[in-house]
């Protein structure tokens, strides 16, 4: 049976706890805790060094040469990675910078230092432009002290699992080197001691600390050498980074670098305040949902990244943080489930908010959700993304072919054999309340994300934007936000860069209104309804969004007591075609949007952007005539960009309506009667109805096929055979004159099913009465129960009583 992801409470441990050890419990705990067991026993070693003396996977990886970038750690290369930095110099370089001050200012991020320099030029691999100055060289700064960290935990395990001293050896010259060099020269009180920022700052110190417990018991390690590095390097990091006022992920980062230093050295105080914060976070600070309220692609997993370092060190010493739950759906399993229900088909991350465009589904940090709770939804992530290195299904699988290899530094340590056939679990329609974010799914593929939320910390000014994935890639994209030191970041997180509704020419207000009006989830109509009064003071602002099969349906309503201007925005993959033809080119667009050409005042009118054998067609209405534009935009950076489409309205109040239909091969047939919009593709017709189309749209005969009294209704026709029918708000839906289903009073969503061999009948919000459909069959399925209908005349009659009212 297929698992329901609606919510995350199902994958909530049955045994977790809300309590955690005080001091003196932390202090037993630790003194009787066998080195090594910050990132690994001695066990868990054992277990993969008689691994790593038989072909497989592991072994494979272990020997494999390095990957390029000396500063991350993966399990590829491990064994060469060591070897590199036994024939390297050490030598601490100054203060490190920002990474995100590494980048074009179009935001292409520049190419990164040959190993060991952090001074000269730095190149832009795509305008060719170069950059210097101490800005530069110290984000160049910045890898290279994660290299290095990273290079030292790597010496530590290659000691541990092949039992050379030389690997400690080295180790302890970089724990050393930078017990010596710590803090750096240029270090203020209230700022990290090798790092500009808090966050940079602990993950540097974690590996450094995880390798001291590694090589704690070498012989190259001298009492001396102990206490220089536990009381110049870890002891003061853990310390300075103690007393840091700061929140969010990198609060997160904190307590996790903190708690990792407090187990290195055996310090309970440490640990103690480490793990208060954390509990901290978690009961305050995670979402209800499961969700990090800041981004899911960035923050979400940056976040839960720290807490696993801690709670893999705590599992060892008996402190179970996984099964940690102060709160209902607050736990770490509930930050892997539920981000599940928010990603693209393709595991991309919708990028909203701040953070990479080119963000996915972290399979490394599965690994460990699949080590500790063996849950089938975690093995179907493992495998199903894993297989999407061998067998990719979009351009984001071919372009980050790594991040879907199973090479990961949590996969080579701890990684299991997957089973050879998952379940795929049924991901439906959600809302993340904490976050402020509907995903609407389509059974074909397509997903719509709905921004309804508050401006949260890391957000972005992007009230009632929307995105689409369809054929295979998000379609209708939000970019997300490339270096934040580059000259272009501002625009990213700005309003004219999502696809929403712009006034007067100006960003939006941060808001702290979270108005979803609507929600409802079903297999064949997906619907969300939002208001927002607060991002343009004095304009009330209401968008609904409808997912019927994989057409989506875009509706806005703006009101105010004093006239404005509104420019509705949606750009879109590929290139624009079958456009009114232009009329002139207009100036009045804001930095970055290039080549805006005018193409007339009109109400309706109809535009593909078309790549390759697919694309989106689309349906445009506005409640009076208006300007339509085309442009250009920035996709992930500037180096790249793709058509944009404005509608402008001037006016007290202004209407749209848009229709987003994903195709493959030929373009769909669109045609506008009364209130329904036709589309033909191939041998499936859908029409989609919304209530007071007729009034926004001319040139169309007012006589439609569909006809409801419905807010907004579909039906989907395959040769000839009406297979799906659905309405919002309504009693009623009927095609071509005859009656497709009818009740006896109004439903708040209902669909039926009519291409499996008994029909499918799902509703909310009936208190009773009785429900009429046009088919022959009696046996059919009710909110999830069988029941058999009366029939007369071609119409089945289902009453509507007890348990299946409102299910």
């Amino acid at each position: 049976m297929d698992r329901d992801l609606t919510n995350t409470s199902g994958y909530i441990a049955k045994n977790y706890t809300c309590d955690l050890p005080g001091k003196d419990e932390i202090a037993r705990l630790l003194a009787a805790s066998a080195r090594p067991f910050v990132v690994a026993s001695d066990r868990e070693l054992s277990v993969l060094r008689r691994g790593l003396t038989k072909e497989g996977w592991k072994r494979s990886l272990y020997l494999q040469d390095a990957p390029e970038d000396a500063f991350s750690l993966s399990g590829t290369g491990l064994l060469a990675r060591a070897n590199q930095w036994l024939a390297t110099s050490i030598e601490i370089p100054e203060r490190g910078g920002s990474c995100s001050d590494f980048y074009c200012d179009d935001g292409t991020k520049l190419e990164l230092p040959v190993h060991g320099s952090t001074s000269g030029e730095y190149r832009c691999p795509g305008c060719g432009k170069t950059y210097s100055g101490d800005k530069y060289s110290a984000a160049a700064r910045w890898f290279h002290h994660n290299a290095l960290a990273n290079g030292c935990l790597a010496l530590a395990l290659v000691h541990q699992i092949d039992r050379d001293q030389e690997y400690a050896e080295k180790a302890i010259e970089i724990l050393l080197s930078y017990a010596k060099a710590y803090p750096a020269s240029s270090t203020g009180e209230d700022l990290g001691g090798m790092m500009d920022q808090p966050q940079d700052e602990a993950a540097w110190i974690i590996p450094l600390a995880q390798s001291y417990d590694l090589v704690y018991h070498s012989r190259f390690l001298t009492p001396v050498d102990r206490d220089a590095v536990e009381n110049k390097l870890l002891r003061q990091a853990a310390q300075r980074l103690a007393k840091l006022d700061v929140t969010g992920s990198e609060a997160s980062w904190r307590l996790a670098a903190v708690g990792i230093v407090g187990c290195a050295l055996k310090d309970a105080g440490l640990l103690s305040a480490s793990l208060a914060d954390f509990s901290n976070q978690i009961k305050n600070e995670l979402g209800h949902d499961g969700i990090w309220p800041e981004s899911v692609h960035t923050h979400h997993f940056s976040s839960l990244s720290a807490f696993i370092h801690i709670a893999e060190a705590c599992s060892r010493i008996g402190i179970d943080l996984f099964n940690y739950q102060p709160a209902p759906r607050r736990c770490l399993k509930s930050m892997f489930t539920a981000p599940i229900s928010y990603a693209y088909p393709s595991f991309q991350l919708p990028a909203i908010n701040n953070g990479p465009y080119s963000s996915n589904l972290p399979l490394s940090l599965y690994e460990i959700a699949f080590r500790r709770w063996t849950d089938p939804v975690f093995a179907w992530v493992l495998r199903t993304g894993y297989d999407y290195s061998k067998y990719p299904e979009s351009d984001i699988h071919i372009n980050h072919r790594r991040e879907f290899t199973r090479s990961s530094f949590y996969a080579f340590l701890f990684g299991r054999d997957l089973p050879g056939r998952v379940q795929e679990p049924k991901l439906v329609s959600t809302n993340h309340p904490g976050l402020g974010i509907c995903t609407l799914r389509s059974g074909g593929g397509s997903m719509l994300t709905f921004d309804y939320g508050p401006f949260l910390q890391h957000g972005q000014l992007d009230k009632m934007g929307i995105t689409l994935y369809a054929n295979n890639k998000p379609l209708c994209a939000d970019y997300g936000t490339p270096g934040s030191g580059s000259a272009i970041a501002d625009y990213y997180k700005g309003t004219f860069c999502h696809n929403t509704v712009v006034v007067d020419g100006s960003h939006q207000h941060p808001t702290s209104e979270s108005r979803l009006l609507e929600f409802r989830q079903g297999e064949y109509l997906q619907i969300a309804k939002a208001e927002s009064k607060e991002a343009y003071p004095g304009v009330h602002h209401i968008r609904r969004v409808m997912m019927a099969c994989d057409i989506a349906l875009v509706q806005d309503t703006l009101e105010s007591d004093s006239e404005h201007v509104y420019d509705w925005l949606l750009r879109c993959e590929g290139e624009l075609c079958d456009l009114p033809p232009a009329t002139g080119h207009t100036t009045d667009t804001p930095e970055w949007i290039t080549k805006a050409i005018s193409l007339g005042e009109m109400a309706d009118f109809t535009a593909r952007w078309h790549d390759g054998d697919s694309g989106l067609a689309s349906f445009f209405s506005m409640d009076a005539p208006g300007t339509a534009m085309r442009a250009r935009c920035p996709a992930e950076t500037a180096a790249r960009t793709v058509p944009l489409v404005c509608l402008r309205r001037k006016g007290k109040k202004a209407s749209y309506l848009s229709l987003l239909i994903p195709y493959s091969g030929d373009a769909p047939k669109i045609a506008c009667s009364g209130n329904a919009i036709k589309i033909i593709r191939g041998d499936t017709v859908n029409w989609i109805y919304t209530a007071g189309l007729s009034q926004n749209h001319t040139g169309s005969s007012n006589k439609s096929e569909i006809e409801s009294d419905a807010e907004m209704a579909a039906v989907s026709e395959v040769n000839g055979e009406v297979v799906c029918c659905g309405l919002y708000n309504g009693s009623y839906v009927k095609l071509r004159g005859e009656p497709l289903l009818m009740a006896a009073g109004q439903f708040d969503r209902i669909e039926i099913r009519l291409d499996s061999r008994n029909p499918i009948i799902a509703f909310e919000g009936a208190s009773g009465g009785y429900l009429r459909l046009k088919c022959h069959s009696r046996a059919m399925r009710v909110n999830g129960h069988r029941i058999s209908a009366t029939g007369f005349d071609g119409m089945a009659t289902i009453r509507l009583v007890g348990v299946l009212a409102g299910a």
